[in-house]
């Protein structure tokens, strides 16, 4: 791959994408992985498939990890 295409790569992708980044339990992160292994999606699909599917269908997250929060203080 020649430098220009490096560099044309670069402009495009700082111009159309943005880095999402997150640190997650070892446990969580291989959940993940497994589900997209299985589902045949790159983890980028999921997120924002999650992420449409509950804003579309109003899911508030906050109650559920608040639920999620409270179990496993028991």
């Amino acid at each position: 791959m020649g430098n220009s295409h490096t560099n044309a790569s670069n402009k495009y992708n700082k111009a159309n994408y943005q880095k999402f980044q997150a640190n997650l339990k070892i446990n969580d992160a291989a959940m993940i992985d497994n589900y997209c292994n299985i589902n045949k999606i790159s983890k980028p699909q999921l997120i924002v498939g999650m992420f449409n599917y509950c804003i579309s269908n109003n899911v508030n997250l906050k109650e559920w990890i608040q639920i999620q929060d409270d179990t496993a203080d028991k």
